[in-house]
């Protein structure tokens, strides 16, 4: 995407210049074998001095036509420079949004490890006839859920890092 946009303010510039460039007097000079009939409105008197003074004498239409490509010019730079900081806005979210996510993945991960523990813990009170099975039975529920709640967000994180993935423009996702 930006990439197409700097494609287009390029070619503006290049618009731009040619329209000063325009402004200015040309004179061509051909190395010909002949000869020119006469100094009439069609010799080389005439070409020079009609190309010579066709630039001065256009009424500002060349100025005009300068300031009009100037003016395009510019609405295409702050198009870029506006898509290009949206673009790094939305790399720098989704570079956060992965960071926090990979944060809350790994406090899972404790909950789980812990909610194991409880869960051997709660089987080794039961089997000694400590308690009923009743908190196994929680312990497990617990544990299933945050088993299942960790699932969900790797697969937001997934989901992320593919935004990111898009956002760079990367043709192949890797993990």
């Amino acid at each position: 995407d930006l990439k197409a946009k700097q494609a287009i303010l390029v070619a503006a510039d290049a618009d731009r210049a040619r329209a000063i460039l325009d402004r200015f007097p040309v004179v061509t000079i051909f190395a010909d074998v002949g000869v020119v009939a006469g100094n009439g409105p069609s010799g080389l008197a005439a070409n020079v001095i009609s190309s010579l003074l066709q630039p001065l004498i256009d009424w500002g239409q060349r100025r005009a036509e300068v300031s009009r490509r100037e003016a395009i010019y510019q609405e295409r730079l702050l198009d870029y420079t506006q898509s290009y900081i949206a673009a790094i806005a939305e790399v720098e979210n989704l570079l956060f949004q992965i960071q926090k996510q990979k944060e809350f993945i790994a406090i899972i991960k404790e909950r789980i490890g812990i909610l194991e523990e409880t869960v051997e813990e709660t089987k080794k009170r039961y089997t000694g006839g400590l308690t009923d099975y009743l908190p196994v039975l929680d312990a497990v529920q617990q544990l299933r859920i945050q088993q299942r709640e960790l699932v969900r967000q790797k697969r937001i994180l997934a989901t992320t890092q593919t935004q990111l993935f898009v956002a760079l423009g990367e043709k192949q996702v890797t993990q």
